[in-house]
């Protein structure tokens, strides 16, 4: 007995749920526009004239937008659509930044996108221990995408996080306590903790006996030394670092340090219960570091800062070096909205 057969004699029927649909209708779309095209007509070209019909409305300059929002898009077939943004559960209608605009090298697989909000407190904030008055805090949201199967970027990773004592600058200099502007590629995982499954190859563990693993002012890489006098940077060993650096990445700001006085080691890296600012990094839950360290395994992982509202000059501005982004920036007034950590698998 066949399949059909099967179906007729039992009274039961297949429901196909959203994404087998999705799936089966963009699959037979590649079909029609495969043929079309070797047929030698272009498939969008006919589609704007069969929406130009069915509205009575010319395509002209708006046909690019039609077609967009026409079928091809509804299904899940367009960049940036689909079902994978609808399901991801991360919510994003109140993100100042288009994440399909940044302009990346085609290894990338993950992009941290950082939107610095108010700076509500400065260097005698940043230097006490603890503080409990949130409203002191200068706040930034992390929202990490990865990307999709259509070539879109989904959003996978959401975290409340702090920024610099000195806001954020795109012309950053070591010791004013800001977090740089631009786009960049991440190196370096490394950290306290012992690495979790699916932690990149390379992640390099911090052996606080050894004393040897320092991260170098001069280099701005990690590096290693038995001579303690040799060690001129961040002693990543020393005991202060244990929580702040239980996971870390490099965000590729001034790579090898090649402006100097620009200022180093400049991370994404966890933060802790009543932690302010920083110095310059990025600090966030220590959930949403883990994570992003087995989306670093991944593939390549680019960093993107700017205050929020300010991304337009970051879009294009992907540095191999480490430059900053060109332009002029100026601090968000806005306190950022509340936002949770969240985290898609």
């Amino acid at each position: 007995m066949n399949e059909r057969d099967s179906r007729k004699s039992t009274g039961k029927v297949r429901v196909m749920n959203k994404n087998s649909w999705n799936v089966m209708v963009c699959a037979l779309k590649l079909c029609l526009a495969a043929a079309l095209f070797w047929g030698g007509s272009d498939p969008m070209a006919v589609e704007a004239a069969v929406l130009q019909k069915s509205a009575g409305a010319a395509v002209g300059q708006q046909g690019a937008e039609a077609l967009k929002h026409s079928v091809w898009g509804q299904v899940g077939c367009a960049p940036g659509t689909g079902t994978e943004q609808e399901q991801s559960g991360i919510p994003t209608d109140q993100l100042s930044f288009d994440v399909s605009r940044f302009v990346l090298p085609s290894d990338a697989k993950t992009l941290v996108v950082v939107e610095g909000f108010a700076v509500n407190g400065g260097r005698e904030v940043y230097q006490r221990e603890t503080v409990e008055d949130t409203a002191l805090w200068n706040r930034a949201r992390v929202t990490a995408f990865v990307k999709g199967a259509n070539g879109n970027w989904v959003p996978r990773l959401q975290s409340p996080a702090v920024l610099g004592w000195g806001g954020m600058s795109n012309k950053r200099h070591s010791g004013d306590g800001t977090t740089p502007i631009g786009l960049w590629r991440a190196d370096t995982p490394f950290g306290w903790a012992a690495p979790d499954a699916g932690f990149p190859s390379e992640y390099e563990q911090i052996i606080p006996s050894l004393r040897t693993q320092y991260w170098s002012d001069a280099t701005n890489r990690l590096e290693h030394s038995h001579v303690l006098t040799a060690q001129s940077g961040e002693r990543l060993w020393e005991d202060w670092a244990k929580e702040l650096y239980a996971y870390s990445l490099n965000t590729g700001f001034n790579r090898n340090h090649t402006h100097q006085g620009a200022g180093s080691a400049l991370f994404l890296h966890c933060t802790k219960p009543g932690k302010p600012s920083t110095a310059g990094c990025v600090a966030m839950d220590p959930s949403a570091m883990r994570e992003l360290l087995k989306w670093y395994a991944k593939g390549a992982l680019y960093v993107a800062q700017a205050p929020e509202g300010q991304f337009e000059a970051v879009y294009g501005a992907f540095s191999e070096n480490g430059d900053s982004a060109p332009g002029t920036f100026s601090p968000s007034q806005r306190q950022m909205p509340d936002t949770a950590t969240i985290l898609v698998p």
